[in-house]
């Protein structure tokens, strides 16, 4: 914010990259931040995790695009944990590279910007143009989708999410909450119009919705009951 404020940036243009600790501060940025940035590029840095297999709200990313540099051989930040990375992100999009150094260690800074091009990369990236077209549903569709979806917080507790369309777009309630409007990024994945890193995607048996899973940091299933 203070760059921007002093100087004339193209703010749909501005890039993210670190190394080692600042790598893993770009998964941070970038997963809590993604309308900011055209482009990510973390190198040797381990990812935002929960466990060894799951990432953090890897659907935050959907729309920025990531090249990911590491070691094969690096001792002080596992090459696994970006390769799950990796896993993870492209369940959500196809925007993600992947470069790994033989026999390499941890040191591995300036390859990537000396050999494989990435400021040509970056230059090639813009924010705006990262948003795909929204995906257009009709009628029957979106009624397919309408009822209520319930999640066992604990014996006592339930939470529970309401979808209903409206003047021809969708909605979601949450406990009662104030309406918000769903924008499809695919027949099943929705987005929060209000939190536009959020989403929903909806579950489906034989065809049928089954239920919804929140898209962020645990993912939460609720049961669709009516």
């Amino acid at each position: 914010d203070d760059v921007i404020g002093k100087y004339e940036v193209d703010e749909s243009r501005i890039y993210l990259s670190g190394h080692s600790l600042g790598g893993h501060g770009v998964y941070e940025w970038a997963l809590e931040s993604p309308e900011r940035f055209a482009a990510v590029v973390p190198i040797s840095g381990c990812t935002a995790l929960y466990d060894s297999k799951e990432m953090k709200k890897p659907w935050k990313l959907r729309h920025t695009p990531v090249w990911i540099f590491h070691g094969e051989n690096d001792a002080l930040a596992d090459v696994n944990c970006n390769l799950n990375a990796v896993n993870e992100l492209r369940k959500f999009s196809k925007k993600v590279r992947l470069t790994i150094y033989p026999k390499t260690g941890h040191d591995t800074w300036a390859m990537p910007f000396e050999h494989d091009g990435v400021h040509r990369w970056m230059l090639d990236q813009k924010r705006d143009g990262n948003l795909v077209d929204r995906v257009k549903l009709d009628s029957e569709t979106r009624k397919a989708y309408c009822g209520r979806y319930e999640f066992e917080v604990n014996p006592l507790r339930k939470d529970f999410i309401e979808i209903y369309h409206k003047d021809g777009r969708l909605y979601l309630k949450f406990n009662n909450g104030k309406p918000v409007p769903l924008y499809a990024d695919t027949e099943t994945r929705f987005s929060l119009k209000t939190i536009p890193a959020y989403g929903v995607e909806f579950m489906l048996d034989n065809e049928t919705i089954s239920g919804l899973r929140m898209l962020h940091e645990r993912n939460p299933f609720f049961k669709r009951t009516e």
